[in-house]
């Protein structure tokens, strides 16, 4: 189905640059525009896991690519740490070659940073090949969708938010260091 208008209202959007609306703004206007069955796939875009009964196709593609991606990136940190991953990999119906090579060439990256914004990358890739061609179509609203989220989660970001958040987990870190090594107290 084409949505010519609602379509030709959105902004256009670069990973790196400001996000032109709020995902939830861009959900009211999901909300205002698009029938009740692209609403629902519009409700399932902000899952912070991937779904298990997807509305429509490029959802299913979606969560099958995100848990391939999250599976690759599992392996590759529990390789790091001589770990067994098998417990934490999740299935996934779909097998993409870009998705491995793309998540092994984003741990080669220096800093942490770098390595979000690649694998970051591989998933707006990802919606740039699936988005179909039709620009109106449903599929293409929903990858906008996902994309602003990318967008909104980088413009979120501050330094000095992320300084803190860090310090925190390493003193938290330190706190349960520090309990585990303490001496036992005797009853």
């Amino acid at each position: 189905m084409s949505n010519y208008y609602f379509g030709a209202l959105l902004p256009a959007l670069t990973m790196q640059g400001p996000a032109p609306m709020s995902f939830a703004d861009f959900v009211m206007l999901c909300n205002t525009h698009l029938p009740p069955a692209d609403q629902q796939a519009v409700s399932q875009l902000s899952s912070p896991t991937p779904v298990e009964y997807p509305a429509n196709d490029l959802i299913a593609d979606w969560s099958n690519s995100e848990t391939q991606l999250r599976n690759a990136v599992t392996r590759i940190r529990a390789t790091r740490t001589e770990k067994d991953a098998t417990q934490f990999l999740k299935t996934h119906q779909s097998f993409s070659t870009s998705i491995e090579k793309g998540a092994t060439d984003a741990f080669t990256k220096s800093t942490p940073l770098q390595r979000e914004m690649a694998l970051d990358a591989i998933r707006w890739e990802f919606l740039d090949e699936h988005a179909g061609l039709d620009q109106f179509a449903t599929r293409a609203i929903l990858a906008y969708g996902l994309k602003l989220q990318i967008v909104e989660r980088w413009a979120g970001l501050d330094d000095a938010a992320g300084r803190d958040a860090a310090e925190s987990a390493m003193a938290l870190s330190s706190d349960d260091n520090n309990k585990n090594n303490a001496p036992e107290e005797e009853i």
